[in-house]
């Protein structure tokens, strides 16, 4: 009578083994790029809302607003009582235009911005959107291409 033997041999082990190594080494580094494609335009959508919600509050209250950017760091002021309203930190650090990380963004009591600038978040991956424009009375989400952000 011949005995029946089930599993698998060493060589067949092995073989599964490598190919899942081989297929980690592989999906590892770009599940990294894409969390942190996802991070940017996460970020920036988040600072397009932040702007959107203050531009909103200040013309319905019929008071002026200041956002203030340090950094990563961002905190919603209003001038004429000097109270916090808001303080958001983020991942990556955010500049200006002008490539500074310390600017501020006042909103009127009307709802217009001042000044006109670019706002784009500082990261090595291209991601779209990861940038935003700010004009007198419009915010536009768009792709920084090394000199300007290009609305969408």
């Amino acid at each position: 009578m011949a005995r029946e033997i089930n599993g698998f041999t060493l060589l067949e082990v092995i073989i599964i083994v490598v190919i899942v190594g081989l297929l980690t080494v592989i999906a590892i580094p770009r599940l990294q790029i894409w969390r942190e494609k996802y991070s940017v335009k996460s970020e920036t959508r988040t600072i397009y809302s932040l702007l959107e919600k203050y531009r909103n509050y200040a013309f319905t209250r019929k008071s002026d607003i200041e956002i203030e950017v340090n950094r990563n760091q961002i905190e919603v002021k209003n001038p004429s009582t000097n109270d916090t309203l808001e303080e958001l930190e983020l991942k990556h650090s955010v500049l200006n235009s002008s490539n500074s990380s310390s600017f501020s963004i006042k909103v009127s009591k009307r709802g217009t911005f001042y000044p006109n600038t670019s706002i784009r978040i500082a990261s090595n991956v291209n991601a779209t959107p990861n940038c935003l424009t700010v004009t007198i009375n419009s915010l536009r989400l768009g792709s920084w291409n090394g000199r300007k952000c290009v609305p969408q």
